[in-house]
């Protein structure tokens, strides 16, 4: 069995369907993605439904990556970067649907949106109590530039308009290392010591040391193994997690991540080492805090804002996608380059047969 070029596959198809279709799992590069899973937290992870941008990587079908990476180097600043970024995007004169969550990256993203907009009505800000929760006074700052804000938790089951420009401030946390408050107060003292010596406080073998120092090239410390992980290995799942926001015009067509531009990318490789301004959580995405509050002057969002997690957006697409008969097994590149949904028949329904037809179809 052929299968297409898949961008990015659900648990239930690699987990349930590939065995049935005898597609044996790799001994190799899987496993080693798993391992090195295992250096950063005990959640497990899908080996088979993550696909990395390694240059090079071996999965168990035939994969798409998104966008290739190609690492460099920026003197640029943050906020000049994010200025650009802003620009570029309301240039376009579409409609904005901006998803903010209260976090520290989304609200990043709004706030040179809204510095550089002209028209209150391009911008619709998307929003769930969580973000107000986590960010109360930035709403009055919202509410100053006479922008729509939007309920998400009212509004999932309206379908977007074909012009809307979906835009969230997702995968910016997979350019800072994803790091967490729980993973910062148990290794602080790591962070900055050879990774080698940390995968080994961990459990890794030499073995796994030696092929990780192959794909590590010249990084050298516990937070850049992090960085590395995250920003090769995650962060292809979380752009594609967000087309699920807006399926009814086409996985991937009027969907952007903010951040996830090759410029960002030089950012994040450029300063992967000053993802704390000091040794305090507080510090970590201090100066993302920074460009924040050269244009929202709120000293003790600057001063104590922390990272946390926001879950509200992704239950309402989920509840979206089942209204409208979104599911899908995996999402696949088709032979004009054009990204396509591969959807069971009679969901949830799942008949091997007739999804061997419709793979043979493809």
């Amino acid at each position: 069995m052929q299968l297409p070029n898949i961008i990015v596959a659900s648990e239930l198809f690699v987990n349930e369907i590939l065995p049935k279709l005898n597609q044996t799992p790799s001994n190799s590069t899987a496993d080693l993605l798993v391992a090195v899973n295992r250096m950063w937290t005990n959640t497990p992870l899908n080996r088979r439904a993550n696909i990395p941008r390694v240059p090079g990587w071996v999965n168990d079908y035939p994969t798409h990556i998104v966008r290739q990476l190609e690492l460099s180097t920026t003197n640029k600043p943050l906020e000049e970067l994010s200025q650009a970024r802003a620009v570029e995007l309301l240039s376009t004169n579409r409609p904005i649907k901006f998803f903010w969550s209260g976090g520290i990256d989304s609200t990043l993203a709004l706030t040179y949106l809204l510095i550089n907009l002209t028209d209150p009505d391009q911008i619709t800000v998307m929003h769930t109590c969580e973000s107000e929760d986590e960010n109360p006074r930035y709403v009055n700052y919202i509410k100053s530039f006479g922008v729509e804000l939007v309920s998400w938790s009212d509004s999932w089951a309206i379908p977007f308009a074909k012009d809307d420009l979906v835009v969230t401030g997702t995968t910016c946390d997979q350019l800072t290392a994803s790091v967490d408050e729980s993973f910062y107060h148990d290794h602080l003292t790591w962070l900055n010591r050879p990774w080698p010596e940390y995968f080994e406080f961990r459990g890794a073998d030499p073995e796994l040391i030696a092929r990780c120092q192959l794909l590590f090239g010249n990084l050298t410390t516990t937070l850049e193994a992090r960085w590395w992980f995250y920003f090769y290995i995650r962060h292809q799942f979380w752009t594609v997690k967000d087309w699920n926001l807006n399926l009814e015009n086409g996985p991937g067509k009027n969907v952007v991540c903010f951040f996830d531009t090759a410029e960002f990318d030089a950012w994040s490789y450029t300063n992967r080492n000053r993802l704390f301004l000091d040794d305090t959580w507080k510090e970590y995405k201090g100066e993302f805090k920074q460009a924040i509050y050269r244009h929202w002057p709120d000293l003790d969002y600057r001063l104590n804002k922390t990272k946390q997690s926001s879950g509200y957006a992704t239950m309402w697409s989920r509840k979206k996608m089942v209204k409208f008969d979104q599911q899908y097994l995996f999402m696949y590149q088709d032979r004009d380059g054009v990204a396509q949904l591969f959807q069971p028949r009679y969901w949830p329904l799942l008949n091997l047969d007739l999804i061997l037809e419709d793979l043979d179809a493809i």
